[in-house]
């Protein structure tokens, strides 16, 4: 099984042509966000629009999440805002007098209504009836918002914006996350029979595996390479389902590429604990200290994008931008990942 936080272009290239080289299975999905919005996309339809777009031309900006949204993306209001227009900007969940500020300086007039994040496609619904829905169990509604359903009811272009990562924050398992999406891209495509809603979707890093994947298999992930041939079965192939029943395998063999700068992945190594198979962790970071073990080996790579040149992605996916980076003090050892699947492959 091949794994790994792989956000440039050129090291996705590489390690899906070692999968297929060594006839294995491939499955980059972070916390599986990106697996389960691929499939919400693809049982809908709906596909997520630029900045551009949500700047240029909306007159009403619905943000859903909470604060974890702006800790993300931190500059997330200032690319939306543009110089000649104002638009109403309302934050749909929990965000607190922090994500408040951050948004109503670049936009004036924002409004904030509290919801359960969990239930925000049931409330948003609830908001598209207004006012016929003041009365909805799950809306806080803010007092004198007359001012507000009139923008709404009279706006031509509605954009909703909400990270698909985020909601790892909320109380919500694999199964409860796909559920949501599908739920608001599912009400999505009723409301737009009525008025032009937008979907901002921010994505990961890992969105960039995804579309390299896309390009070059036909497939968004989770994969199974067998003698030139490509066999998709997300539910099949995912690296959680593979630990699970390789755990006590001593012949298994997980091989893990990672180039982003985030040192902990605590989602995987929750995994692995129990896992008695060997292991090649090629990252810049060694997760597991100097600890003398004779299953893993760890290979030091560098930071895409920091200790060297990368390809990466915008969020929304529309702007394909060469980071140039910097010069690191990194080992000299370390090296990029596409060296190390060179290496690996011989």
């Amino acid at each position: 099984m091949v794994t790994g936080r792989i956000v440039s272009v050129d090291s996705a290239r590489a390690t899906l042509a070692f999968a297929n080289r060594i006839n294995g299975l491939i499955d980059c999905s972070d916390r599986e966000v990106t697996m389960d919005m691929a499939s919400a996309v693809s049982k809908t339809g709906v596909c997520s629009v630029s900045i551009a777009e949500v700047r240029d031309l909306s007159d009403v900006i619905i943000v859903l999440g909470d604060d974890c949204l702006i800790d993300r993306f931190p500059n997330l209001a200032s690319c939306l805002a543009k110089r000649d227009r104002s638009p109403v900007v309302v934050l749909l969940g929990q965000q607190t007098s922090k994500s408040m500020a951050i948004w109503k300086q670049c936009f004036p007039e924002t409004w904030a209504i509290e919801c359960n994040v969990e239930r925000i496609p049931e409330s948003l619904h609830s908001f598209f009836s207004l006012p016929t829905a003041l009365s909805a169990n799950d809306l806080s509604i803010p007092l004198n918002t007359n001012h507000l359903f009139q923008q709404l009811s009279q706006a031509n272009y509605i954009s909703l914006v909400w990270a698909p990562s985020s909601l790892g924050s909320y109380s919500l398992d694999s199964r409860g996350r796909s559920a949501w999406m599908e739920r608001l891209l599912e009400h999505q495509v009723e409301w737009n029979e009525k008025r032009r809603i937008g979907s901002l979707a921010l994505s990961g890093q890992d969105a960039v595996f995804q579309q390299v994947c896309l390009w070059t298999t036909g497939f968004p992930g989770r994969v199974s390479f067998s003698n030139d041939s490509i066999d998709f079965e997300p539910a099949v192939y995912s690296v959680s389902r593979w630990i699970a029943e390789n755990k006590n395998r001593a012949d298994a063999l997980l091989i893990e590429f990672d180039e982003s700068a985030n040192g902990v992945n605590d989602w995987l190594d929750s995994q692995l604990e129990a896992f008695q198979g060997r292991r090649i962790l090629a990252s810049p970071f060694n997760r597991y200290g100097t600890t003398d073990n004779s299953t893993l080996i760890h290979l030091p790579s560098q930071i895409a994008g920091y200790d060297r040149p990368a390809d990466l992605l915008r969020a929304d996916q529309t702007v394909l931008a060469r980071v140039l980076g910097t010069q690191s003090t990194r080992s000299a050892a370390a090296r990029s990942l596409s060296q190390w699947v060179e290496e690996l492959s011989q």
